[in-house]
């Protein structure tokens, strides 16, 4: 019987089998997850831990080893995508508020804060 089970748990389809219905994070209340990502840009790598509530962004907080001015872009950033459904065109939002606040990040674009956030 050990060997029916052994063949089985080191089968390539076992060892590779797709990840299914799993979600990213951790599960802190029914409907509150909190998840992290780390992507690198040419400009240098943008960490991003998210909240999500409901579905839609409640918190984030944008980190990393990358360049960006005015110093309070990266708070304007934040709080642009609170309240966000996670389907809506959060790089349509990211993109605005660059241009609102004429927000320099050289190597880093509006769409990589999107795609930091999107993976978390």
């Amino acid at each position: 019987m050990a060997m029916v089970w052994d063949h089985r748990f080191l089968s390539h389809d076992w060892i590779y089998q797709r990840p299914g219905l799993r979600q990213g994070g951790v599960k802190i209340h029914e409907d509150v997850r909190v998840a992290e990502s780390a992507f690198k840009s040419p400009g240098g790598l943008i960490r991003a831990t998210v909240r999500v509530s409901n579905d839609a962004i409640d918190d984030v907080a944008l980190s990393g080893d990358f360049t960006i001015f005015p110093a309070s872009a990266l708070g304007a950033l934040e709080q642009a995508v609170r309240g966000m459904q996670r389907s809506d065109l959060l790089g349509a939002r990211l993109h605005e508020v660059y241009r609102t606040l004429n927000i320099t990040s050289p190597g880093v674009t509006p769409e990589d804060f999107t795609e930091a956030i999107a993976r978390a």
